[in-house]
């Protein structure tokens, strides 16, 4: 009874044993096979499309992506390559979309500038103070984009004081109602399809420039009053049809506009 019970326990570990080896074969057979699908030429990156970028130029999304024409479309690492391209702050989302055999699709949503503000600091040059100037870029939460020596194609907020302005923070300001009143301003008008090119707040007086010489004045409540319900944006539009591009737009209580060449 023992030796049949001894040799009964013996047999299963044999046919483990052929189990394990037929597994392991398996395995290196779909390995091999692996390595050849993906080596292939067949499935080559061919075709590389760049889409929903309005700022960073597909140049820099190509090179930001390490995705390269030629390399093995399974060799594209979805989250690896939004990872790199989310270091640049104006890209706030990546999709990477991998389609058979040879695309591979780039989607992103850019973070837009919205505002900027002047900051100058003083600097010492040897016995001389040197001015340095920078415009200190946001989008419409405030976050700070970039800090450019040159004056970006956003509206210029005046009359706020930056504190601190770390790139990939949000922007510090002293003046923190003007500061919330003008994005405000900007978000209305963006919604009004307006734009401002500089913006000035003192109190609750508010001068917003259309164009160089074309400013609207009034009380920050009433502006954006004509804003949301379009008023402002008819009387601009007049004055576009005239050619008009200098003059004061003023807009007081009850909706009320008018211009003055």
């Amino acid at each position: 009874m023992s030796r049949r019970n001894g040799n009964h326990a013996r047999k299963p570990r044999k046919h483990k044993k052929k189990n394990l080896l037929l597994r392991l074969l398996i395995i290196a057979c779909l390995i091999g096979a692996g390595a050849l699908v993906w080596n292939l030429d067949y499935f080559g990156i061919s075709n590389i499309a760049v889409i929903g970028n309005r700022t960073v130029s597909d140049d820099d999304i190509l090179e930001m992506s390490g995705v390269r024409e030629g390399d093995s479309i399974f060799s594209v690492r979805p989250l690896l390559v939004s990872h790199r391209l989310k270091e640049n702050l104006y890209i706030r989302k990546v999709n990477v979309d991998r389609v058979l055999p040879g695309t591979v699709k780039l989607i992103v949503t850019e973070r837009l500038a919205e505002a900027q503000f002047k900051k100058e600091t003083k600097k010492k040059s040897g016995k001389e103070t040197e001015t340095e100037t920078r415009y200190i870029i946001t989008d419409i939460d405030g976050l700070v984009l970039e800090k450019s020596k040159k004056k970006k194609h956003v509206t210029l907020v005046e009359n706020v004081t930056v504190t601190g302005s770390e790139e990939g923070s949000r922007i510090k300001v002293k003046e923190h109602s003007i500061y919330e009143k003008a994005l405000s301003l900007i978000s209305c008008a963006k919604e009004s399809d307006l734009y401002f090119k500089k913006i000035s707040i003192s109190g609750s007086h508010v001068e917003a420039w259309i164009f160089d010489d074309l400013v609207c004045k009034g009380r920050y409540a009433n502006i954006v009053k004509s804003m949301e319900t379009g008023e402002l944006k008819t009387v601009v539009y007049r004055l576009y049809q005239q050619d008009v591009d200098e003059g004061t737009i003023n807009i007081g209580d009850n909706n009320y506009c008018s211009f003055t060449p």
